[in-house]
């Protein structure tokens, strides 16, 4: 029983950290009323979240009264001297950007909102803002002192077909046509722009320049993980290589072994299609050791010992299969690269050592498949099976290494 301390101990200290997390600190900023009068203070437990919030709690500096900001009393406000939002009242497109859950139907659907929009770039003239809520995100923009203005994006099918709406970029071209007037050739980057917070970001730096704040965010940033569990090793050991005789020393039932396990990962999202679709990277390590004895039932009496400290770079594509704000399901799989360091095959017969193996494999492929439940974008817990890798150069007889791997994950940035 040992062997679950170090599992048992890592989810006391994840479930001790995702506790602090939730607790959401205090955050250092000001807010500008409705009559242009600058307060400073602090955002009671802001949270970036995937949505834009409608309405933030506020605590001016020397005082203990909370406020509520709204669009109906506030005009903007900073969060740490950095993320910018603004009051908006109006209406948003509500129509599916991603045809996957979209309707035959074409027709623009509306409907009246009252929020804070996050800036995305300003240079002084030219800005993008984004309202992210629901299932989709929308992009509003403004020159100088001018109103904001919406571009309308909409994917649909019609007659069997994807019908993407062009229409953003057609706006988009009179927003930019005193640039497009003196370079034309600048039109081919609205023609490419894709309709995410990052295409647009960049689009803005091309074409506005000079820009006094930039805030290139992704909607779906790169996610560093670190992981803590178990690995539950088999091996399975048959006879092999076109040998007559059997080798009855090494082949038989080895005991299941579980081993700590511990790692670190990168998860990197599409932007499009809500984030569902990701690439994953992990560095896993654990060890596995298994013994098997053989009795000729005369005079011999033989252990044969496999062990190994393993290194292994799983990495594959992934799909969230559900999608919510707090929590998600994730499938994923791909190949797994094996690096057995300190990797040895041993045979002791009456404790006397008379074989080890003088060349042991050093490296291998596998293939994964996993399952996992995601808490608040920030802790999971998860479950993987790892095809059978061979971890032996004997010629007569045939060594496969299986795991099946779960525990906790935690987001570190």
């Amino acid at each position: 029983m040992h062997i679950y301390k170090p599992f048992l101990i890592s989810c006391i200290c994840l479930a001790f950290h995702f506790h602090l997390y939730s607790q959401n600190p205090d955050t250092d900023g000001y807010y500008v009323n409705l009559k242009s009068d600058t307060f400073k203070g602090k955002f009671i437990h802001f949270r970036e979240s995937g949505n834009i919030p409608s309405e933030v709690s506020f605590r001016a500096a020397g005082s203990s009264a909370l406020v509520s900001l709204t669009p109906d009393n506030c005009k903007m406000f900073s969060i740490g001297n950095s993320d910018v939002y603004v009051s908006y009242k109006g209406k948003r497109l509500t129509n599916p950007t991603d045809y996957n859950v979209g309707q035959e139907d074409s027709t623009n659907v509306f409907r009246e909102i009252s929020t804070f929009l996050h800036e995305l770039y300003n240079n002084g003239y030219y800005r993008l803002f984004e309202f992210a809520g629901g299932k989709r995100s929308n992009f509003y923009v403004n020159a100088g002192n001018g109103p904001l203005q919406e571009l309308f994006y909409k994917e649909f099918i019609q007659n069997g077909e994807v019908i993407e709406s062009q229409e953003f970029r057609h706006q988009l071209a009179a927003y930019f046509s005193a640039v497009l007037q003196k370079n034309p050739d600048e039109l081919r980057l609205i023609e490419r722009v894709v309709y995410n917070s990052s295409s647009l970001t960049d689009l803005f730096n091309k074409m506005a320049g000079g820009n006094i704040a930039i805030h290139p965010k992704m909607k779906y940033p790169a996610q560093v993980f670190l992981g803590f569990g178990a690995s539950s090793n088999r091996l399975s050991v048959t006879e092999g290589g076109g040998f007559s005789f059997k080798p009855e020393d090494e082949a038989g039932d080895y005991p299941s072994q579980v081993s700590p396990l511990f790692e670190v990962g990168l998860k990197l999202f599409l932007q499009r299609n809500y984030g569902r679709l990701f690439f994953v990277i992990r560095t896993d390590y654990y060890q596995f050791k298994h013994a098997h004895e053989f009795d000729d039932n005369v005079s011999f009496h033989t252990i044969t010992t496999f062990k190994s400290d393993v290194l292994s770079f799983p990495f594959g594509i992934g799909y969230k299969v559900i999608n919510k704000r707090n929590f998600s399901l994730e499938l994923s799989a791909g190949p797994s690269l094996f690096f057995l360091l300190n990797n040895s095959e041993v045979k002791v017969t009456n404790s006397v050592i008379i074989n080890e193996s003088p060349n042991p494999k050093g490296f291998g492929l596998s293939f994964f498949g996993e399952a996992s439940a995601v808490l608040y974008n920030r802790i999971s817990f998860f479950a993987g099976y790892y095809t059978p890798v061979s971890i032996s150069n004997a010629a007569y007889y045939t060594t496969n290494h299986i795991s099946i791997r779960y525990g906790a994950r935690i987001r570190v940035l």
